[in-house]
């Protein structure tokens, strides 16, 4: 059986399994591209507006499944704004229990997080709000995405403005920065 063919398959049997059938259809689409976050290296990752998975091509079996899983809890968890928040977190407990590596993989963010996961600044919420959105809702228009980061902040607009002046010139230099991504790599 080809990985090409498999995938899709392993998608809906890992859904039925382990989230009860209710993640959308995303595509699975294989690449060799590479992009960093925070300095690491990330070579899978899923794109909501798009609804579509990365994988890298050259991985075992194993390892693609880990990859697979991971970004299923991303999809599962997408409406929370800390990406590997807690509901992350348990949903990748849920579905990887007994699992070698994942206390390996939630030790990572521990590591980088003591007290992980981690009690960030409003300042740090709303810098990885604009880049998770910039990603994953690039055509995203900035009165949502304002109105978003206030409430990730937990304040309204008007202190969000008077909070967070710089918030609008990141949002377009991160939609920028996409753009120019996205026409240079499957990503």
């Amino acid at each position: 059986m080809s990985r090409r063919h498999s995938l899709p398959a392993l998608y809906r049997r890992l859904n039925c399994q382990y989230f009860r059938g209710r993640l959308p259809k995303y595509p699975i689409k294989r690449t060799d591209e590479t992009r960093e976050i925070g300095g690491q290296p990330i070579t899978a990752g899923c794109n909501h507006e798009q609804r579509v998975i990365f994988l890298p091509r050259n991985v075992s079996q194993e390892l693609l499944l880990r990859y697979l899983l991971y970004e299923m809890c991303h999809i599962e968890t997408r409406d929370d704004i800390r990406l590997h928040g807690p509901r992350w977190c348990d949903c990748l407990r849920r579905v990887a229990a007994g699992a070698a590596w994942l206390e390996e993989e939630l030790s990572w963010y521990e590591d980088r997080f003591p007290g992980y996961p981690p009690v960030l600044t409003g300042e740090q919420v709303v810098r990885l709000e604009i880049d998770s959105t910039a990603r994953n809702l690039p055509g995203e228009r900035w009165t949502k995405v304002r109105r978003r980061l206030a409430g990730a902040a937990d304040i309204d607009n008007q202190a969000f403005d008077k909070g967070y002046p710089w918030a609008l010139e990141k949002w377009l230099e991160a939609q920028t920065h996409q753009g120019a991504r996205r026409s240079q790599t499957a990503f």
